[in-house]
């Protein structure tokens, strides 16, 4: 069977008279118009926004305003921001998991297995050598209060034990400033407490009841 270019060059090269109907030519039209709207679903378009249904690959690399990954994305090599220069600026993540900042802020937990700090520091205040957790509710039940800790991993509990006298601390400044949508008691000014209470009781939900210590 001819291709479209052998049906094209038998048309532009017919000598013979009428040999170039109306249905030799129109078909050939509508096999061309057939084959570039097919066309369409295997090239990616420039001018439009487009969606590729394989893997991509670009020899020469890729310049993007901006990238938008939905799903996991992987770097097979160095990954860097802004114009980085080690111990100078931008950021950078090498190969090895290496990374470098500038600043960094942690909303909500940071987990280490091994922290190096270079430089002094001077700290003031007290040190508390104890068992420790972050109140997630409290509830109020006459005199005494109720207490609910966040599970910080799957399976944490509380290790406060009856008769434990604990320092409970609470900042709204703090809250407003990593949580602002967290509804406070005092919405416009911002509240810093410290309070001794005595542990009365605990149960197996991470619920501790206790009383002010006096």
């Amino acid at each position: 069977m001819a291709t479209l270019q052998q049906r094209a060059e038998q048309i532009r090269d017919e000598v013979q008279e009428a040999a170039n109907t109306a249905q030799r030519v129109g078909q050939l039209l509508i096999d061309l118009i057939a084959l570039i709207k097919g066309a369409d679903s295997r090239y990616l378009s420039g001018i439009r926004p487009d969606t590729a249904h394989a893997h991509i690959h670009f020899d020469q690399g890729l310049t993007s305003r901006g990238i938008q990954v939905q799903g996991t994305a992987n770097v097979e090599g160095a990954l860097s921001v802004g114009d980085f220069q080690a111990g100078m600026s931008g950021a950078g993540i090498s190969a090895d998991g290496t990374a470098e900042f500038e600043r960094l802020t942690v909303r909500s937990k940071l987990e280490v297995a091994e922290m190096q700090i270079n430089r002094l520091t001077a700290t003031e205040g007290d040190w508390l050598l104890t068992e420790s957790g972050t109140v997630e509710h409290v509830e109020q039940r006459g005199a005494q209060w109720v207490l609910t800790m966040r599970r910080r991993f799957e399976g944490d509990f509380t290790a406060f034990a009856v008769h434990d006298v604990i320092k409970g601390i609470v900042s709204t400044a703090a809250v407003r400033a990593f949580r602002p949508n967290t509804p406070l008691p005092t919405p416009e000014t911002a509240i810093y407490a410290v309070a001794w209470l005595r542990v009365e009781s605990v149960d197996i939900n991470e619920k501790l009841d206790y009383l002010l210590f006096v």
